[in-house]
């Protein structure tokens, strides 16, 4: 059946990534060691960059799905607050007002990204730029959207608003590669350990808070 292909072709994929890394995975290889012609491959996958977003997907969306409320998700399509968010990859909790709490988001994709570690390490590291490249396109939309909801109206350029999102995805960028490079039987999630899950949405709101903006752009 297609959905055993493409389950084939991921378990394959993540097998030769722990192997050797993503940038020595070929796609004449992985169809070679599962016995698919390039068509079957295609099929369901764009290439390998599409098979590293899809695992992703796999590991995180039904975590969101379970923890989150369906208008905190958002989802692949890019839409929030929906019914049913296609493929969550994102979630955040309001906790008054114009104040973002996305610290349990953050724990689930720390807890999704342990528990392959091995295949994570491969690829989540600054010697692969394409997939860190990939994953920061993905997830900037989200925070550029986090700070327009923590301004609330208010009036900040859009380089200033693009400046801030992109500090939020390095900052998430920066706990994933860290926890991944922890010991194994460390304990990352623990709150008692580590209380500061929701760090960046707490500076960013204490930075406006300092820093009042206008209302309406300057004319």
């Amino acid at each position: 059946m297609p959905s055993d292909i493409r389950q084939k072709i991921i378990d394959e994929f993540i097998s030769m990534v722990e192997e050797g890394g993503f940038s020595k995975v070929r796609i004449t290889a992985l169809i070679a060691r599962l016995g698919i012609n390039r068509n079957t491959f295609y099929y369901h996958f764009d290439g390998k960059l599409d098979i590293v977003l899809d695992i992703l997907l796999d590991d995180l969306s039904p975590r969101l799905v379970q923890e989150f409320e369906p208008w905190e998700l958002v989802g692949l399509d890019g839409q929030e607050y929906a019914a049913a968010p296609r493929r969550p990859y994102y979630a955040r909790s309001e906790i008054g007002a114009h104040a973002l709490d996305d610290g349990r988001f953050v724990k689930i994709l720390v807890s999704c990204v342990l528990a392959r570690k091995a295949y994570y390490r491969r690829i989540i590291t600054p010697n692969e730029a394409d997939i860190m490249r990939m994953f920061f396109n993905l997830y900037l939309p989200a925070y550029e959207n986090d700070v327009r909801l923590v301004l609330g109206g208010r009036y900040l350029p859009e380089e200033t608003i693009g400046l801030l999102a992109k500090m939020g995805v390095h900052s998430l960028l920066a706990v994933v590669e860290h926890v991944l490079q922890l010991p194994d039987g460390s304990e990352p999630v623990d709150d008692d350990l580590n209380p500061f899950w929701n760090f960046y949405q707490e500076s960013l709101s204490d930075a406006i808070r300092k820093h009042p903006v206008n209302r309406a752009a300057r004319r």
